[in-house]
């Protein structure tokens, strides 16, 4: 690979300078989010960082109890590239990479998943889910319970890939990517995936119901949202909004009164009649709060956080 122009330095493995690889906690193999958005500077940073953490390896001192330590007086130098002083309190500091492999032993279940990504500074820029760009998926560390350490020695098919790759028809690979719409019905692939539609076929775009029914057993009417999610998907609140991640996408439900402030209240609700949902998919049912009684105007959406 060529140099990145950045300090002339010779790619390495053929990995340009300033590449830096990550880890990102996942529960499902493969479905880690993606790191995105960091700069070259950062990831030179980053390099400088882990360079000094390297070279302050070598000088611990082994200890018959199978410890190591450093003399904070006689190897200041190194001390002050080791962890402790980048890393003052655990999990923070500044160049943490928040969601790696050090937040999530212990988390429960036979094994935790972290994914390997790989960054370069070529490639940094954030990019919607589902999208080539930023962190590329490398493997899969598995650490078990008894402290067993994996690497997967082959890249896990996606939920995406999966569903998109169930339709023959798509024979092109441009058709077959998140932000094709080879149907042009106005919702791209990975929108599609998310609602339960169907990316060859005009009419189907998914399951996305608005009703006007009391949806919270309170004898007035509401303004509600019936939407088909993935299985599994569970939503929580964040804020005034309601958000779930689930299979590489995340959902956020949210409301409003005037269209412009999307920040109005909102709650799920017991499922509400939409049929039967397509398989992989389940259907979620969402009330505007303020919209109780329909006094007033209400607005309803979901989302994908790209």
């Amino acid at each position: 690979q060529p140099n990145t122009g950045i300090g002339s330095r010779a790619a390495v493995d053929g990995d340009p300078s300033r590449t830096v690889y990550v880890s990102q906690n996942t529960l499902t193999p493969g479905q880690g989010l993606l790191w995105t958005g960091y700069s070259t500077s950062a990831l030179g940073t980053a390099g400088n960082d882990v360079s000094g953490l390297e070279g302050m390896l070598p000088l611990l001192t082994a200890n018959t109890d199978g410890s190591a330590t450093l003399n904070q007086t006689s190897q200041s130098t190194e001390w002050n590239n080791g962890w402790t002083t980048y890393n003052p309190v655990p999990g923070g500091g500044f160049h943490t990479f928040n969601g790696g492999i050090q937040q999530n032993f212990g988390k429960g279940g036979s094994a935790t998943y972290v994914d390997v990504q790989r960054v370069l500074s070529t490639n940094t820029g954030a990019v919607p889910t589902g999208v080539v760009g930023g962190g590329t998926y490398e493997t899969t560390i598995s650490i078990s319970s008894t402290g067993a350490i994996t690497a997967l020695t082959s890249t896990p098919t996606s939920p995406y890939d999966s569903w998109i790759n169930s339709f023959p028809s798509l024979t092109a690979a441009a058709d077959k990517l998140p932000t094709a719409d080879p149907d042009g019905d106005g919702f791209n692939n990975l929108e599609e995936f998310a609602f339960g539609g169907t990316p060859n076929v005009l009419a189907d775009k998914g399951t996305y119901l608005p009703q006007t029914v009391d949806a919270n057993a309170d004898s007035m009417p509401d303004l509600s949202l019936t939407i088909e999610a993935r299985t599994g998907a569970t939503f929580a609140a964040s804020g005034n909004k309601l958000t779930a991640t689930v299979d590489g996408i995340t959902y956020r439900i949210e409301g409003s009164t005037d269209l412009i402030d999307w920040n109005s209240p909102v709650s799920e609700v017991t499922q509400l009649g939409a049929g039967a949902p397509s398989a992989g998919y389940g259907f979620k049912s969402f009330r505007l709060n303020a919209a109780s009684g329909l006094t007033d105007k209400g607005f309803l959406r979901a989302v994908l956080v790209k």
